[in-house]
Order: structure tokens, then C-alpha cells, then sequence
């Protein structure tokens, strides 16, 4: 038998250029771990001693504060407003890590089910205006 080949791996898009300036690595991320109380998603209290990591993985601490944005970049780059506006301190907020996954896929799931939702508008009008044994 010969050996499996590894499996393909996705190219990596990099870093965001936007999440790594100075101001947000150290101005803002440095903000809201002295000042990050309880998480703006879910309201239970941030442990801002717990390592971002869990300790010799790259897993992500579900409790861990993450600094998320009250408009998400996608929607403020929509709504044409700049960088330095979108990681203003204003528009942002102390999240745990498990919250700020959650409310991203939320956003994600509902672009996705907007585009979803017509077309399942336009199939059932086509239904409905043809013949069948169902109308008969």
C-alpha cells in the first residue's frame, strides 16, 4: 500500500491589515483588557486573566476577551466609512471569544439566507402558476 497524500490545505488569506496596526494591537486591545468588565454580547464577566490561547495549542479560549466591533467592517465598509473610523475605540467593544464566533456566523448565516430566501420566493410562485394534480 502506498501512503495517503496529505490533504490539500486552503491558502491562507494573511493577516487583516486593518487588525494589525499598531492602535489595535496595543491602543484599543490594551483598552479594553484594563478596562473590559463584562462581555457586550452575552453580559456574563470577562476573565481578562485568561491567556487567548489554551496553553501549547492554538485553540482558542472560549472565555478569552476578544475586541469586536459594534459595526462590523463589513457592514461600515458597505456603508463607505474608513478605516480609521471602523477601528475607532467607539466602535468598539470587550466580547468573550465564544460570543464574537457566535454573532460573526449569525451575520454570516443571514447574508447567506437573504439570498436564499428569494430564490425560495421565486420557486414557490413558479409552483404555484403551473398545473398540477394539487389544484385540480
Amino acid at each position: 500500500m502506498s501512503p495517503r497524500p496529505a490533504p490539500k490545505r486552503r491558502a491562507s488569506k494573511g493577516a487583516d491589515p486593518l487588525l494589525t496596526t499598531y492602535d489595535w494591537r496595543v491602543t484599543i486591545r490594551n483598552h479594553w483588557l484594563k478596562h473590559a468588565r463584562v462581555c457586550a454580547r452575552c453580559g456574563r464577566p470577562i476573565d481578562t486573566s485568561l491567556a487567548r490561547f489554551y496553553p501549547g495549542t492554538r485553540k482558542v479560549h472560549p472565555g478569552s476577551l476578544v475586541v469586536g466591533h459594534i459595526v462590523g467592517r463589513d457592514q461600515a465598509k458597505l456603508l463607505g466609512w474608513t478605516d480609521a473610523q471602523i477601528n475607532d475605540l467607539s466602535n468598539t467593544q470587550p466580547e468573550h471569544a465564544r460570543c464574537s464566533d457566535r454573532s460573526g456566523a449569525v451575520y454570516i448565516n443571514q447574508r447567506r439566507g437573504r439570498r436564499g430566501a428569494q430564490l425560495r420566493v421565486v420557486s414557490r410562485e413558479k409552483r404555484q402558476s403551473t398545473d398540477n394534480s394539487r389544484r385540480w
